[in-house]
């Protein structure tokens, strides 16, 4: 008798918990009608989300559509200057499905919030071409010094539509990120040196918005590339070392400030020595062996406010161009068969505009390079 009536709580207790179940969908999609079908739904319930752009206020509409069967059509509008999201759910006798739906107009500039655990939310930016498809790529562009994500992606708006490209622009904001210790040094130790949890890491939170683009809107590559001007270029030429199993495919740092160098007895961040750190030889030889490319404006060579002047700063050059060929000639004596490069633009200064269209050459050359092999 007792095996009989733990049976019939065990059946009671599953039956309660299916009736109650929900599952969450989280899809990026353009602006359109869409169709939803959930075997078993009887209902399906709308609600709109607006958050301003500018200043992340939110406003819930939750009588926007309703509709009845298994099969449900709504118009999914993206509003102008509006992150905009829908949530929706299907409501059966025993389940109750939801997706959350973040729209974006093609061909066209917007945004959207990134929250991930304790870090404060990071503002996104990012173009979506209407040829959009599981085929497109995916290129991060890292701000400099100046914190300007909206004006980097506007440097990339007509080539990502021309070539099948969504293009991601994360915004470290200076009140949440302070310095290059908490940006393009990867946010890695506290100010103590105590080393921070991973999920903290600028680092991991690029690579984890990649993640979410990359399945919201269910692409097939399982890559990405990178690009990064002056703190940015700092920021990805670290990113490829700290992060050894990303799926970073190419990274292309132009006009970096100063770099970490594969030296395991200088100390970081201007080496790898600290005592929180275990870089190996091996370690660097992995890092020279990812396709790196260290751009350089052949007029960038002025000693601003904005350059560092530290002794060990200018122990790798005077200026922003002489840098980078000591950084160059550094990965080279780690590894003389390095897949690092280093290009010279012709009569450009220190102007992420000016470097984007030899930029996007570069990334046409190498897919075109993937795509013969």
């Amino acid at each position: 008798m007792k095996k009989i009536s733990l049976i019939i709580i065990i059946l009671a207790f599953t039956a309660v918990s299916v009736k109650t179940q929900n599952f969450l969908i989280d899809q990026f999609k353009l602006t359109g009608r869409h169709i939803f079908e959930k075997k078993g739904a009887k209902k399906w319930v709308v609600w709109q989300e607006l958050i301003d752009e500018k200043r992340g206020e939110s406003v819930f509409n939750k009588n926007f559509a309703e509709a009845k069967g298994t099969e449900a059509k709504f118009d999914l509008t993206k509003i102008k200057d509006k992150e905009t999201i829908y949530h929706i759910s299907a409501q059966g006798e025993r389940f109750t499905q939801k997706y959350k739906i973040r729209v974006f107009e093609s061909d066209k500039i917007s945004s959207f919030l990134y929250k991930s655990g304790n870090n404060p939310d990071l503002r996104t930016y990012i173009f979506v071409p209407k040829t959009v498809d599981s085929n497109t790529r995916i290129l991060l562009v890292m701000h400099g010094l100046s914190r300007n994500a909206d004006e980097y992606i506007a440097s990339w708006e007509i080539w990502a539509a021309e070539n099948n490209y969504i293009v991601i622009a994360p915004y470290f904001d200076e009140e949440n990120w302070k310095g290059s210790a908490m940006y393009n040094l990867g946010n890695i130790f506290t100010d103590d040196g105590v080393r921070k949890n991973r999920s903290e890491w600028s680092f991991q939170i690029v690579e984890d918005i990649y993640k979410m683009v990359k399945k919201g809107f269910g692409l097939k590559r399982n890559y990405f590339d990178i690009f990064g001007h002056s703190a940015g270029g700092q920021f990805v030429h670290r990113f490829a070392l700290f992060m050894p199993d990303s799926d970073l495919r190419l990274a292309i740092a132009a006009n970096s400030g100063w770099y970490t160098l594969p030296d395991l007895e200088q100390k970081f961040p201007y080496g790898l020595k600290h005592p929180r750190l275990s870089f190996t030889r091996g370690d660097m030889l992995k890092w020279s062996r990812r396709h790196v490319f260290i751009m350089r404006g052949t007029d960038d060579t002025e000693r601003t406010e904005n350059l560092r002047q530290t002794p060990e700063a200018d122990a790798q050059g005077q200026n922003r161009s002489d840098r980078a060929g000591f950084m160059f000639e550094k990965i080279k004596s780690v590894n003389p068969e390095t897949n690092w490069r280093l290009l010279d633009v012709p009569n450009v200064a220190h102007s992420q505009k000016a470097m984007a269209g030899d930029v996007q050459k570069v990334l046409e050359q190498f897919n075109s390079r993937a795509s013969a092999h």
